[in-house]
């Protein structure tokens, strides 16, 4: 390679490595900490209940009456779970703590929507 293609490809991967950076710190950052946020919960796509977090109290459990019975919401600091559920696989209580904006924990049987919203979001959507 001559010296104009070395000169080239340096140039290129400088390019590409700013770009990057930028990229994961415009698009990628995590959403401002003193921002509020909370926890939503909706039933059956009817809103029941906002809270801020993080609660007064450190840990706090909310009971909800679902389609199927009665789910537990643990609150412990600025996270959310579903504790327990009546559903049968138990797939929203496997899902564990959330805490971020646009996170959420759905109960499909029990149509019980937990989701974590803030005045601004980092981001539009997530994807796994």
């Amino acid at each position: 390679m001559k010296k104009a293609d070395w000169f080239l490809v340096i140039s290129i991967a400088l390019l590409a490595l700013i770009f990057t950076a930028f990229n994961k710190h415009v698009f990628f950052r995590a959403g401002d900490v003193t921002q509020e946020t909370k926890a939503v919960i909706k039933v059956q796509g009817e809103k029941i209940k906002e809270m801020s977090l993080p609660l007064k109290e450190k840990h706090y459990k909310l009971e909800v009456q679902g389609k199927e019975g009665i789910a537990v919401i643990e609150f412990q600091d600025k996270q959310v779970r579903m504790y327990e559920s009546p559903c049968a696989e138990q797939i929203c209580v496997q899902r564990s703590w959330i805490s971020s904006p646009g996170e959420s924990i759905i109960c499909v049987p029990n149509e019980i929507v937990v989701e974590i919203e803030s005045a601004k979001q980092p981001y539009d959507a997530v994807t796994y």
